[in-house]
């Protein structure tokens, strides 16, 4: 077992993907991290020349309580009075926190990769971890796995490594089971070269207002976050045993990375609601990839108990994955 988990690993390190992946992260958190920062500096500028601010800004950093009246107030007026771009802002998302629509049938879902500014960022320290769970929301992460963890599953079919190796295991516990540790070892080496890249570089555009802290409220929650992307990357290396090829796993990966998946599963509840009418349960609040693109609706209101599902449904997706890639392997030939 041991030795399958450093030949996957050996691949993994030495797979072109492999360096592929690290260059498009890095660029990708460079990118983000410089489009963040001309937001925040643009507004800055703009919010400069409303009369009074500065000394009305000074009495928020100075006095933290009246600060959130100040600052609030001043900052809600003017993103309110911005063009188009920025008035269809979704404020709820950066203020109410996930739990305030993590069962709403009524949840507003995004289809593609997106990014918005948090107007808590302006005039202020800036926790660097609200970046990180903006970027967890955005999807861009969970495209990352779909692409890179299916090239580097796909990669064996090619190869001739399972045909070579997995025939030596004909009950395929030990083979599934390699892959999916060293999935998961992926998946921590994609999430960490994101989390250091994005680090580095704001702290290169944002200097001494980039702080890390408040890790009582975002650690579960990061906790939580790790878990549900590990239980995806199984789901999508079960994709690529089933196929045999890079196509479905890459595909059904990257609607469920863009949201278009969560977007059929409205369409699904709302026929399921005409039809025997509405209940609590709904596919858009407990589908996997909708609660992993939620979780970066962290804010203020945030409650520190993390719902039981977004452990559960997580856990569900793991079993299942490893359960049914040990089935098909059995029952498959090795050619």
């Amino acid at each position: 077992m041991f030795n399958l988990i450093k030949m996957d690993l050996y691949r993994l390190v030495n797979a072109k993907s492999f360096k592929v992946m690290l260059c498009i992260i890095t660029l990708f958190a460079f990118a983000i991290s410089w489009l963040t920062y001309d937001d925040i500096r643009y507004n800055e500028k703009e919010l400069k020349k409303i009369p009074g601010i500065e000394e009305m800004l000074d009495d928020a950093r100075n006095d933290p309580e009246v600060g959130d009246d100040y600052a609030g107030d001043i900052v809600d007026g003017f993103m309110d009075g911005l063009d188009a771009g920025f008035e269809e802002s979704d404020e709820t998302e950066s203020t109410e926190g996930f739990e305030g629509r993590e069962d709403s049938k009524d949840a507003e879902f995004h289809i593609g990769i997106v990014s918005s500014l948090n107007d808590d960022w302006l005039f202020s320290d800036i926790n660097f971890l609200s970046f990180f769970y903006a970027d967890l929301k955005s999807g861009a992460l969970v495209l990352f796995l779909a692409i890179f963890i299916t090239l580097f599953i796909n990669a064996e079919h090619k190869n001739g490594f399972e045909k070579n190796i997995i025939g030596h295991y004909p009950e395929r516990i030990k083979p599934v089971c390699s892959k999916l540790i060293a999935t998961t070892i992926y998946t921590f080496i994609i999430m960490a070269i994101h989390f250091l890249a994005s680090l580095f570089t704001y702290l290169g555009f944002l200097g001494d207002r980039i702080y890390i802290g408040e890790l009582d409220k975002y650690l579960p929650f990061l906790g939580a976050s790790i878990l549900m992307h590990v239980a995806f990357s199984w789901f999508i290396c079960f994709l690529c045993i089933l196929a045999k090829s890079s196509s479905l796993a890459m595909t059904i990966g990257i609607m469920m990375a863009t949201n278009f998946t969560g977007t059929l599963y409205m369409g699904i509840d709302l026929i399921i609601d005409k039809l025997i009418g509405k209940n609590d349960i709904t596919l858009a609040s407990n589908a996997l990839e909708v609660m992993m693109l939620n979780i970066g609706n962290v804010g203020e209101k945030l409650s520190k108990a993390i719902p039981p599902k977004m452990i559960i449904i997580p856990l569900v997706y793991m079993v299942f994955s490893t359960a049914a890639s040990i089935i098909i392997m059995r029952k498959r030939d090795v050619r």
